[in-house]
């Protein structure tokens, strides 16, 4: 291998060390080239400098600083799910329940209304649309006509029907008629619920939507707007109730009333059923939590 010339530079032999060599003369000391060369380097100077690193590093103020934002970060953390977390998340409750469920009535009030509407129209028939997650469908609870007005003496038959091609369920004059094909008809007449879980809606049978007054179509713009939001509905003599979930807040129910509700919602509350409640329209809808 040729020899390049650069040692006979005088910018070379003459050049003076930079400052990043003069950690390493402080280890090295004055020792010749042929002892560096040779690997005999000075061990316990390199350890006595990486101990004095270590403790300027130990002693600085950024390491301290940093020792403080990591305790205070610490405490923070608690006092913020310990207490302060329980509080500001009942203001951002509070701060809903004072106007965010009147801006969501607002927001939804046609639906709202056609629904709370469809239910008050059928109340003597139709009690309840919620889902399934079995099935994944909605149930349609449909009652025999006096049903609202049954006592515990009753005997109340409960019935059960998912549509299916060869199952039919009709209603005619009052009662319940299941039928399969090669199964004995069953009948139903009385008091009865039906659940009817509606997995297959082309297969509603017509004797079903008669009895409520009503036309598939109709029915299904229903079910599907409770679906589409997610909605549980229910009704009872008096009242409709559409019962949703808000994100953060948890279950919380709108109430239509037939007739003056300030009363029932009294009394609700007087016997802790619900923990909250309020006006949206004075005597027809209130929200309760």
């Amino acid at each position: 291998m040729g020899y390049m010339g650069f040692g006979m530079r005088k910018e070379v032999y003459t050049r003076k060390p930079k400052v990043a060599f003069e950690k390493v003369k402080h280890i090295y000391q004055e020792k010749s080239k042929d002892n560096q060369r040779s690997g005999e380097f000075d061990y316990e100077g390199l350890k006595q400098y990486r101990k004095k690193s270590f403790l300027h590093l130990y002693k600085s103020s950024a390491l301290l600083y940093f020792l403080i934002l990591l305790i205070a970060g610490a405490i923070g953390l608690y006092v913020w799910s310990t207490w302060l977390s329980d509080i500001y998340n009942q203001y951002q409750q509070d701060k809903y329940e004072a106007q965010g469920i009147s801006d969501f009535f607002n927001k939804n009030a046609e639906e709202l209304k056609k629904v709370a509407d469809f239910f008050i129209e059928r109340n003597a028939k139709v009690v309840a649309i919620k889902p399934n997650f079995f099935y994944k469908s909605y149930i349609l609870s449909v009652v025999s006509p006096g049903f609202n007005n049954a006592t515990i003496e009753d005997s109340i038959a409960r019935v059960g029907y998912t549509t299916e091609k060869d199952r039919h369920c009709k209603i005619l004059n009052d009662n319940v008629i299941i039928s399969r094909e090669g199964f004995v008809t069953r009948e139903f007449s009385g008091h009865w619920i039906l659940n009817y879980f509606i997995a297959k809606p082309e297969l509603i049978d017509k004797s079903i939507t008669d009895y409520l007054d009503t036309d598939k179509s109709e029915l299904l713009r229903i079910v599907n707007t409770i679906k589409k939001n997610d909605w549980v509905v229910e009704s009872s003599n008096n009242s409709v109730e559409i019962r949703y979930r808000h994100d953060l807040f948890g279950g919380y129910s709108l109430l239509f009333f037939k007739q003056d509700g300030n009363v029932y919602m009294q009394s609700m509350l007087e016997n802790n059923i619900v923990k909250a409640s309020g006006v949206i329209e004075q005597n027809k809808v209130y929200w309760a939590r």
